[in-house]
């Protein structure tokens, strides 16, 4: 049946052998598939098939990868992305770049193996799924479009007992928000598209009680007199991240949940 399919998944390359293969790789593991070899007819794909995962190429005739991806971006922010290139090497300072902003989820180099390639599908269609599980652990959802600051985080909250939840733009937050249910968020407030107080005000419609930092780089007295009245006094920390103080933060989160 087709509702017992994972995905959707889009793949994007304009050469056909490289796509019926990594189809048929995926179907027979259980996927639904959809395809083109046209980067621009993808977009209307975006809309029709709405996929939790693009695989994109980065060479192709009528637009490249990189603008592609960027446009992707821009009518479904939270769809995850894999990177295949046949390129690598002259790729790999901008593969990184997107990387960072967390805006690609992992690149593989062309040729590869099948067979490691649908496992790293499912590792990053998983990650979503895995967010949503230790519900006797307090949750901890992180908003931040710089993918190293968000995997940092995770990981040191994750050690202090949280279970952590990622987003990168507010569209996703808001439905990690609603799926996760975390008792604590921390909100950047330079986001991709809608900022971090807008996040917040969203959030404080649905759930005035739930407890939000604000992360930010920006010293502005005007900033600060904002954050204290929308997210509470002295609910914000500022970047660059003393990572030290993560104990002592989490300490502090963990009481603040426990008076809710």
């Amino acid at each position: 049946m087709e509702s017992h399919l994972k995905g959707p998944i889009l793949i994007i390359d304009d050469d056909i052998e490289v796509v019926e293969a990594i189809e048929d790789t995926l179907r027979f593991g259980g996927f639904e598939v959809y395809k083109t070899t046209k980067p621009l007819e993808a977009l209307g794909l975006l809309e029709t098939v709405k996929p939790r995962l693009v695989i994109l190429d980065v060479r192709m005739p009528e637009l490249d990868g990189f603008s592609l991806l960027k446009k992707i971006k821009k009518k479904q922010c939270d769809i995850k992305v894999i990177v295949i290139t046949g390129y690598y090497s002259e790729c790999k300072e901008e593969i990184d770049h997107f990387k960072k902003l967390g805006l690609i989820q992992a690149a593989v180099a062309k040729p590869f193996n099948f067979s490691a390639f649908e496992t790293l599908v499912n590792e990053v269609l998983e990650t979503e799924e895995e967010e949503g599980g230790g519900r006797s652990r307090s949750r901890l959802l992180i908003v931040d479009d710089e993918e190293g600051v968000t995997g940092v985080l995770r990981e040191m909250f994750h050690r202090e007992g949280f279970n952590v939840a990622l987003a990168h733009c507010v569209p996703e937050a808001l439905r990690k928000f609603n799926a996760f249910k975390p008792h604590l968020l921390l909100v950047d407030l330079m986001l991709i598209g809608e900022d971090g107080f807008s996040l917040i005000e969203k959030i404080r419609k649905k759930n005035e009680k739930v407890i939000i930092y604000a992360m930010t780089a920006q010293r502005d007295d005007e900033v600060i007199s904002r954050i204290h009245e929308i997210c509470g006094e002295g609910r914000f920390f500022k970047k660059p991240f003393d990572l030290d103080k993560i104990g002592e933060l989490s300490r502090e989160f963990k009481k603040e949940i426990r008076k809710q």
